[in-house]
């Protein structure tokens, strides 16, 4: 997801050349000249990102949200449907968007950095210690990012991440550095943590060799220290009594055996190699909803997850209200339903883990979902079992196979050609000879869902996907990035340009409105 008010990577390289051309001084974006005449690897690089400035965050939101209210305005108008008709809504009174705002800090539990040797002069910055203790040069670790092919300058801070994940960083180099078995080799660092003081973290540590059970053996120290690490850090960060200090919901019955097996693990990764050092390779992760359930989730490394679960918390807020009042009303003004008519039913496309399901079924008479991964399926089912959902299916399956699967079928309805055949195709895989699992039981007629909700990749919604959603009389669409999956998706191409660039003028022939 986009961080509001993040511009970007600047490339920021000063060289100074003294009266003698031998001898080249290299000025680094946060410190002098570097002696010994040669430029280290780390100052031929970009600088990393300017110091992170909470307190410009409202600011660079509000000129995000105008942006597009900008781009949206001619699509921003009441929608026209009988029902908000007989209340007297003003069509002529565009709709406001609601905004949820994150945390300026502190808020993504989901970070890659790549890692390099350096050699040069170590400071106490460089290695994360305090300032306090001695420090002796020699080869050191370092975080990066890859900034248009080259990797960035290190990384000693990043207030973005958890404070969990920001704090135990330094320490996770320190016992990279201390043992040659973990350190050569080393080429990327990943975090993932949920939070909250019974929060869980997985720290993966990818490699460019092979690594077999001596790596396995090495690791089982630092694990044991980082987790130690890991309570302190958490005990600090939550003894507040903030609203992120609650009790997770780790499983079925919320155990402490459970809670202690994800407090942190490490996971090693090389070419066909995957080792776990503890006892799991996820975290449990709960999300608190405006009406007070708590939903948990397994959250499986390595696997698409919202980096940010304040925004998933709100995500998931604003579809259940969607879901509760909207919805129902929109639908009430169709003719295939009415005000005093069962609750409608869902299709969910691209649905993840179950993240936006587990929250949503309640809503519904029955929920069907389709999701690519076969890991994220399998989570799915977990997380629906978790939190006691029963009337939702998923289906591993990609998306434009079920669209086509259920658009022919529709063509076969209207046609009058339905055989029981396709029918039985269709159920197994959306017609389409796929072998992908659990999709009995899962109605494929297009006419069996009263509302579709997607949640696509940031280039929107594929042509047989969109084609089967805009028959929908009902559409709940979450885009990473609105000014082109969602415009485009929603005017297409053309028209989406010209409402970028301020161009368009008219109306949009049967637009009904948001």
């Amino acid at each position: 997801r986009d961080v509001a008010g993040y511009s970007g990577f600047v490339l920021i390289e000063s060289l100074t050349m003294t009266e003698d051309a031998s001898s080249t001084v290299a000025e680094g974006a946060r410190g002098g000249p570097v002696p010994g005449g040669e430029r280290p690897a780390q100052d031929e690089v970009p600088e990393y990102h300017d110091p992170v400035d909470a307190s410009t965050y409202s600011a660079a939101l509000d000129a995000k949200v105008a942006e597009l209210e900008r781009i949206f305005s001619p699509l921003m108008q009441q929608a026209s449907i009988p029902i908000l008709n007989a209340k007297g809504v003003d069509r002529s009174v565009s709709v406001r968007p609601e905004v949820f705002p994150s945390p300026p800090l502190n808020f993504r539990s989901r970070c890659r950095f790549q890692v390099m040797w350096e050699d040069g002069l170590v400071t106490a910055e460089s290695t994360g210690i305090s300032p306090g203790e001695s420090v002796e040069p020699g080869r050191r670790l370092s975080y990066r990012m890859w900034n248009k092919g080259k990797p960035t300058a290190p990384i000693t801070e990043f207030p973005m991440a958890l404070r969990e994940i920001e704090e135990l960083m330094p320490a996770v180099l320190r016992e990279a550095e201390a043992d040659p078995e973990l350190g050569n080799g080393l080429q990327a660092i990943h975090f993932l943590a949920s939070r909250g003081i019974h929060g869980g973290m997985v720290v993966t540590m990818v490699y460019g060799r092979p690594i077999d059970e001596a790596w396995k053996m090495a690791a089982e120290g630092p694990r044991a220290r980082l987790k130690a690490a890991m309570r302190d850090i958490r005990e600090r960060v939550y003894s507040g009594g903030d609203d992120d200090g609650f009790d997770g919901l780790a499983g079925p019955r919320g155990d402490d055996e459970e809670f202690d097996a994800t407090t942190l693990n490490i996971l090693g990764r090389s070419k066909g190699t995957q080792i776990v050092v503890g006892d799991a390779c996820h975290v449990f992760e709960t999300l608190t909803l405006r009406d007070g359930r708590r939903l948990s989730y397994r959250q499986v490394e390595g696997a698409f997850s919202n980096p940010n679960s304040f925004m998933a918390e709100s995500t998931l807020d604003w579809l259940c209200d969607c879901a509760a009042t909207t919805v129902r009303e929109a639908l009430s003004g169709t003719s295939e339903h009415s005000a005093e008519a069962a609750p409608p039913s869902l299709l969910e496309l691209y649905s993840g883990n179950g993240n936006h399901t587990v929250g949503l079924a309640k809503y519904f008479d029955s929920v069907a979902t389709v999701e690519l991964s076969g890991v994220l399926c399998e989570a799915a089912r977990e997380n629906l079992a978790r939190n006691g959902v029963e009337n939702a299916k998923v289906l591993h399956s990609p998306s434009e196979s079920v669209a086509r699967g259920m658009l022919r079928r529709k063509k076969r309805h209207e046609e009058g050609r339905v055989r029981k055949a396709a029918m039985a195709a269709a159920a197994t895989g959306a017609g389409d000879g796929s072998k992908r699992g659990d999709g009995s039981g899962m109605d494929f007629d297009i006419n069996a869902y009263d509302v579709v909700l997607v949640d696509p990749p940031r280039a929107g919604l594929d042509p047989d996907t969109l084609d089967l959603v805009s028959r929908f009389d009902v559409v709940l669409y979450i885009s990473c990035d609105p000014r082109k999956g969602l415009l485009e998706n929603a005017v297409g191409p053309r028209a989406a340009r010209a409402l970028d660039t301020g161009e368009f003028e008219g109306e949009f022939k049967g637009w009904s409105g948001l």
